[in-house]
């Protein structure tokens, strides 16, 4: 609740009709479900031909501060049991490099990792087959 402010604007999705039209926060539903504890926002849309009270509609919104991730492919991603993680290549080989998940923006995650930077490669095809220190050829960038 401590990221959202009155008069925020907000991209909502209307499957119903499938449109997707901006929306501005105007306050908080003054109640909270007993058992799920959910509380429930106001967000004003402007009409639009179709619209039905009470249909469903589709907002992201923000759960932390704004900072800056690395942004990866989905495809890039190992899932373990213990941890994430990806390949990154480094003098010619594979290197494991473990991440945390912080966001999913489409076909890409957003990540934080203190074994990456901004412009390392990532393995998109074939990473589930590969071992650490294995001498890889990189075919297209």
């Amino acid at each position: 609740m401590q990221y959202q402010h009155p008069g925020q604007e907000y991209d909502v999705f209307l499957p119903g009709i499938r449109k997707q039209i901006r929306g501005k926060f105007s306050g908080w539903v003054p109640f909270a479900e007993l058992r799920s504890k959910a509380v429930y926002m106001k967000i004003v849309l402007p009409y639009e031909k179709g619209m039905v009270e009470n249909m469903s509609a589709e907002v992201e919104i923000a759960t932390a501060q704004p900072r800056q991730l690395l942004l990866i492919p989905r495809a890039a991603l190992i899932q373990n049991q213990d941890a994430n993680s990806v390949y990154t290549i480094k003098e010619g080989k594979a290197v494991m490099a473990n991440i945390k998940i912080v966001s999913r923006v489409g076909d890409r995650i957003g990540i934080e990792s203190q074994d990456l930077e901004a412009g390392m490669p990532v393995v998109v095809d074939g990473n589930d087959r590969l071992k650490p220190q294995q001498p890889v050829n990189i075919i297209q960038q």
